[in-house]
């Protein structure tokens, strides 16, 4: 139930030291070939630990009192004030198990999680929230000679979304050269976009020829969102962030470099005279592509959810 961690008879609610650390959850998309990307599930949460090596009954019954009309770990509606800051959407974690160590004296450890404060969907300056979004993504794909590389442009979600991924192009549908991409977000995805990311790679056809005397190469000339506000306002977003990844081959047949992604910073820059490239050219069941991922996309701002 809504409420305040509560100050004890000393004027303050902690005995130091007090342990404090942060957690950042992670996930992974993982693909045919088993190779993965990971990405963020959500913001950071922090976790206290509050040891209370001796404190009079009096406090260890106002303690107990807040852990109760919390029902334990079940209220997650409640704040804390810690340096500073205030934390919200806190839970108790683990029992209240107090140790008498003396006449009147007590002993308590407490273990303390915050919520994430998650962003929620994006809003433009005038604080008007985000009816529509188009993914753009312009890109080309040229073959290698055996045919036998496959581009990829694949978006994938963290866990706010109950659609963890959609593919935006793929295979013929990327054009020799410079091709316009166009994914419509579905409504209940558009708070998602805080940990939306763009993976763009080349895998290969079963059978044939797994080393090419070519490479297949994907270019990705830019990549933004076209944005509308529930006031009318139109915009466009870009993304701000690129991660990558090197493929390699299977260490049996062919032990060198493959799969790599170059000048990554190309497909958010905002000039398609530029680009990033992701390159293959050897396709064993054992090989893993080069991965180019671009995200954080740049909203004016974020309702908080």
């Amino acid at each position: 139930m809504p409420g305040s961690y509560p100050v004890l008879s000393t004027g303050s609610s902690f005995c130091y030291p007090v342990k404090r650390r942060l957690i950042q959850r992670a996930g992974a998309h993982v693909f045919a070939n088993f190779s993965q990307v990971r990405y963020k599930k959500g913001s950071t949460r922090t976790e206290f630990e509050f040891t209370y090596s001796r404190i009079k009954t009096v406090d260890k019954d106002t303690l107990r009192a807040f852990y109760e009309a919390q029902k334990g770990d079940y209220y997650t509606d409640w704040t804390l004030a810690f340096d500073g800051m205030i934390y919200t959407k806190c839970q108790f974690v683990g029992p209240f198990a107090p140790r008498a160590i003396g006449p009147k004296l007590w002993s308590l450890t407490l273990h303390v999680r915050t919520g994430p404060s998650v962003p929620g969907i994006p809003t433009n300056e005038a604080g008007s929230p985000l009816v529509a979004a188009n993914l753009v993504v312009v890109a080309s794909f040229t073959p290698d000679t055996t045919g036998m590389g496959i581009p990829y442009l694949v978006g994938v979600y963290g866990a706010a979304s109950s659609n963890n991924g959609f593919q935006l192009g793929s295979g013929s549908g990327i054009g020799g050269s410079p091709t316009t991409l166009t994914y419509a977000i579905p409504t209940e995805n558009l708070s998602s976009f805080f940990n939306l990311g763009i993976v763009a790679y080349i895998d290969g056809t079963l059978g044939g020829t797994v080393f090419s005397p070519s490479r297949s190469t994907l270019n990705i000339y830019d990549v933004y969102v076209q944005s509308t506000y529930q006031d009318g306002t139109t915009g466009t977003v870009r993304a701000v962030g690129t991660t990558q990844s090197t493929g390699t081959g299977s260490g049996i047949f062919y032990g060198g470099v493959q799969g790599q992604v170059t000048n990554a910073g190309g497909a958010i820059d905002g000039d398609t005279s530029t680009f990033a490239s992701v390159t293959r050219d050897f396709y064993d069941p054992l090989a893993s592509p080069g991965y180019l991922q671009v995200l954080s996309f740049q909203f004016p701002n974020y309702a908080v959810a």
